[in-house]
């Protein structure tokens, strides 16, 4: 594989891993994404109950909930008049995991 290969898969990589990295950069989105781990993937987390957790306010929460919420990273599920917010982060981890394949191949060269 030449240079100009491995450029081009390591930036067709990235594209795909952008929304992802952007999303976990954040330390308050990370913080949220480690509260909604330890409570259970399963289990959806409530906006009320995250704040409890990661010790932000509600409205910062919220906000951040919506940046994952936009990057493919969380779901919303509606009952009543209640919110639950669930991980979905596996295409985006994979998207990710082949990142860093593509570099450890890049960094063999």
């Amino acid at each position: 594989m030449n240079g100009v290969d491995i450029l081009n898969q390591l930036l067709e990589a990235f594209n795909h891993s952008r929304s992802a990295l952007t999303a976990i950069g954040d330390p308050s989105r990370q913080a949220i994404i480690a509260a909604m781990t330890a409570a259970g993937c399963h289990n959806g987390q409530r906006v009320g109950d995250l704040t409890k957790a990661v010790n932000l306010s509600r409205p910062t929460v919220s906000h951040h909930i919506k940046l994952l919420r936009e990057a493919g990273m969380v779901r919303l599920e509606k009952v009543g008049t209640k919110h639950y917010y669930y991980l979905t982060m596996a295409d985006k981890l994979d998207d990710m995991t082949q990142l860093l394949a593509t570099l450890k191949e890049a960094l063999k060269h």
